[in-house]
């Protein structure tokens, strides 16, 4: 057995509380310190998608793409007239 056997620990999706309430993931990149990208889901208590998108945001920092990831989540959900509690 080698020194440097570690345990990898198992990330996993977690639902929200139910009933009626959601989870908006995002997230964003930046590749080689140059073109960024953002992309957000959302999912119900089930697991369920209910909205996803991404999109280019040209050069910026990993910091304001993960800003902008959430952001354009919020707005999408907005201009969606979606109604429900989040998560």
């Amino acid at each position: 057995m080698s020194l440097f056997r570690m345990a990898i620990p198992v990330i996993k999706w977690k639902p929200p509380p139910p009933p009626n309430v959601n989870k908006i993931n995002f997230d964003g990149s930046v590749h080689n310190n140059s073109q960024a990208a953002a992309g957000f889901v959302v999912r119900n208590s089930l697991g369920n998608h209910i909205l996803a998108a991404s999109k280019k945001l040209g050069f910026t920092n990993v910091l304001v793409a993960e800003a902008l990831a959430l952001r354009e989540g919020l707005i999408h959900l907005r201009q969606s007239h979606y109604s429900a509690s989040f998560y």
